[in-house]
């Protein structure tokens, strides 16, 4: 580069070094390299943080920073409680699906909740964090207020994909005929 400017000085070696940037636990699909973060980003990893290592890593999708490893990201869960922490628009009943785990409130799971609207929108998760988005139809809860439950989160979503589209159709066409 033989270009100019004021943002350049000489130095000796021996006043610099190559920086390494810190690396840590990234979980890929269900397996985990020790990257740093931006390389774990640009493979579509979930980076655990600096200095993690893969043998505590959770790379299952399992909550391990509440709840004693319980629930997972992803699982289906029912509302146990009427309002919790006082938030009327959730009740007993309600459905909804586990994005991450946090410190919030002394340890709390994150669920986005179907059929809501009134949660706060943050996503400040403290593990798992492999959902970054934000939404109004999240709010968290604690352990007990919530359970795993096998109840399909839309009726018509016969392949549990999340989306009521043709290919739920050919599900039912191709269960056609007799029940067992």
């Amino acid at each position: 580069d033989l270009g100019e400017g004021t943002d350049r000085w000489w130095v000796t070696c021996e006043m610099i070094e190559i920086y390494t940037p810190p690396t840590g636990a990234c979980c890929i699909d269900l397996s985990c390299q020790t990257l740093s973060e931006k390389d774990c980003i640009a493979l579509n990893g979930v980076y655990n943080g600096d200095e993690t290592i893969c043998s505590t890593a959770s790379c299952d999708g399992t909550i391990q920073c509440v709840c004693a490893e319980t629930f997972s990201v992803g699982d289906t869960v029912v509302c146990l409680v009427d309002a919790p922490w006082g938030n009327p628009g959730l009740t007993i009943g309600d459905i909804g699906t586990v994005i991450c785990g946090g410190y919030y409130s002394g340890g709390s799971i994150l669920v986005q909740w179907e059929n809501f609207v009134d949660g706060n929108g943050l996503n400040n998760c403290d593990c798992n964090p492999a959902d970054l988005g934000e939404g109004t139809d999240r709010w968290w809860v604690t352990c007990e207020m919530i359970e795993i439950t096998d109840a399909p989160t839309c009726a018509a979503d016969f392949n549990n994909d999340g989306i009521v589209n043709v290919s739920d159709l050919l599900e039912l066409i191709g269960a056609w005929g007799v029940c067992p």
